[in-house]
């Protein structure tokens, strides 16, 4: 989420050493690609976790699912904000975009600018081929300056990060950056889904 120009990351659940290490690494470079997405020189500003469960995010009661994705929008008042995308395999990323959204009614959020959906390897393109789930790239964003920044947070995931050809791998990440890339004539990017969008002309 940004606000202001400085960004917070926000974690559904609880903190693990590897999101520790990714962070510093973020905080290092002053850049937020853990978030997928390179918006220049930004301030993380703090690091937010819910403590829900990682697996079965689906079977907790709903209002103790949503309260505190709609605390923290309240308390931030974010301009920008991406979140999973809904078609994902993963019934958790499906449950976590219902709770974001919910959360980010616009009565909610009077400052959002932009709200992203976000494409995440072994996930976004495992789900079934329809038009519920397909990930359907609308905007994207120039990383090839950045990519070795995202390279080396994903290599903090070491529980998560797999060897070529599985999708969560440096390599496959690296692919995906220039297929992304050469949809619009860059050399890496990564894609998003424009979710709501609001100009002022």
């Amino acid at each position: 989420m940004w606000q202001n120009g400085k960004c917070h990351i926000l974690e559904r659940n609880g903190g693990t050493m590897e999101q520790f290490q990714i962070i510093s690494i973020i905080r290092l470079y002053q850049r937020s690609d853990l978030l997928r997405i390179k918006l220049g020189i930004i301030s993380v500003v703090d690091t937010i976790f819910l403590d829900l469960p990682g697996l079965d995010l689906h079977l907790v009661p709903t209002r103790r699912k949503n309260t505190p994705y709609l605390d923290v929008v309240k308390k931030i008042n974010p301009e920008i904000v991406f979140i999973p995308h809904h078609g994902d395999l993963h019934s958790d990323h499906t449950s976590c975009a219902d709770s974001c959204m919910v959360a980010l009614r616009p009565m909610n959020v009077p400052r959002l600018k932009a709200l992203y959906a976000y494409e995440t390897l072994s996930e976004s393109e495992w789900n079934t081929p329809d038009s519920a789930h397909a990930f359907i790239p609308n905007v994207w964003s120039d990383i090839t300056e950045t990519l070795d920044i995202k390279l080396r947070a994903m290599k903090c995931y070491t529980s998560q990060l797999k060897q070529f050809p599985h999708p969560r791998s440096i390599e496959a990440i690296e692919s995906l950056a220039k297929v992304r890339g050469s949809t619009v004539c860059m050399e890496q990017a990564e894609a998003f889904v424009l979710l709501r969008g609001v100009i002022c002309i």
